[in-house]
């Protein structure tokens, strides 16, 4: 009877390895591995890629190019040191962008909170402006397909200048929306 048992476990785990097998090579693209073999078992791989949008409280254009990019540095850092991975991250005087990868262990909402919260305590605290500094409530956040990356981090990039042309209303609409203005 144990045998038996031992013959069918060895089955079941035969059978289970070649779903997988066929699972990753008819349903997902070349180079994607949504699941790895640990232990005899599957194990999901979760990576959402996500670009996030938030503004200063009231959109008051606050920032220098000096400020933006000292605070750009902090939130990268305080993100890094909480494994946080911002891919790309960019400011204007009333806003900022973040292309942040996250992994299945990690939440949007909270990682955003981590953000916006350290990043408003350490303007307050170099005292970047005569008021107390907080951001609007909320955020916007759209995903991104693995495919669209790098054109995203070239939006990023440029993102200055698309204020030259777009004002921050008209990019957000543009974002949930997905038709440019």
């Amino acid at each position: 009877m144990t045998e038996n048992i031992k013959k069918l476990t060895r089955v079941a785990d035969i059978l289970n390895l070649i779903t997988l097998i066929v699972v990753n090579l008819f349903f997902f693209p070349a180079g994607f591995k949504p699941c790895q073999i640990f232990n005899n078992r599957t194990m999901s791989e979760t990576i959402l890629f996500i670009h996030v949008i938030w503004s200063t409280n009231h959109k008051r254009k606050l920032f220098t190019e000096e400020q933006r990019t000292a605070l750009c540095n902090h939130i990268v850092e305080t993100a890094r040191s909480r494994s946080i991975e911002i891919t790309e991250i960019a400011g204007s005087s009333d806003h900022f962008h973040a292309f942040i990868k996250l992994h299945g262990t990690q939440n949007l909402a909270q990682a955003i909170h981590i953000i916006k919260g350290e990043s408003s305590n350490w303007v307050n605290t170099k005292k970047l402006h005569s008021r107390r500094f907080r951001w609007e409530e909320g955020y916007a956040a759209v995903s991104v397909s693995p495919d669209r990356k790098k054109e995203l981090v070239r939006y990023l990039r440029k993102h200055q200048f698309q204020h030259q042309t777009m004002s921050y209303d008209e990019e957000l609409k543009w974002f949930k929306t997905g038709k440019r203005p």
